[in-house]
């Protein structure tokens, strides 16, 4: 039997053996399913702890914000400084506009990434929190369309001039 023969005949044997068995079929299908058992809890979980620290880490970017309006306003009787001016002067006095003069995305408000959650503002301590019920003590909501923040000096009378010391105060 010559070498052209040989692979004539081999060739003939890989043509007549085409596509996969039923029951290797079977167990493939078998394997995938067992791997989306596994793999699709795994994954949801994930992305739900994704969502949730993402609403924690807004949080506490509008707190630090809503602080840091606090002390800069505060500060500004001794140092002048043009953005707790402007914090004082700004007459929409919403806390998208506040929370934008200190770097946080105004959408932040709007948009919780975990479905239900709100933010929250203690009025007592001033800390900020996602949670998708209204947790119970000293908490107001904060949201796009009915949160303000009202700036005011010592007498509670809105400045308006920026060389005063003011308070920041949040309101739903």
């Amino acid at each position: 039997m010559d070498v052209r023969t040989a692979l004539r005949k081999k060739a003939e044997h890989a043509k007549s053996k085409k596509g996969f068995t039923l029951v290797e079929l079977v167990i493939v299908i078998a394997v995938l399913a067992i791997i989306a058992f596994i793999a699709i809890p795994t994954v949801s979980n994930v992305i739900g702890n994704a969502n949730s620290a993402a609403d924690n880490s807004n949080a506490q970017a509008i707190e630090t914000a809503i602080k840091s309006a606090q002390s800069e306003c505060a500060a500004n009787q001794t140092i002048p400084s043009a953005r707790a001016a402007t914090v004082i002067k700004d007459t929409d006095k919403l806390l998208t506009t506040l929370l934008s003069s200190y770097g946080v995305a105004a959408d932040v408000l709007t948009s919780p990434k975990v479905s239900g959650d709100l933010y929250y503002i203690d009025s007592v301590s001033g800390k900020v929190v996602a949670r998708a019920s209204d947790p119970k003590g000293n908490y107001k909501v904060l949201n796009a369309t009915t949160s303000k923040y009202t700036a005011t000096d010592g007498s509670d009378v809105a400045t308006t001039d920026g060389t005063k010391a003011a308070k920041i105060t949040i309101v739903p």
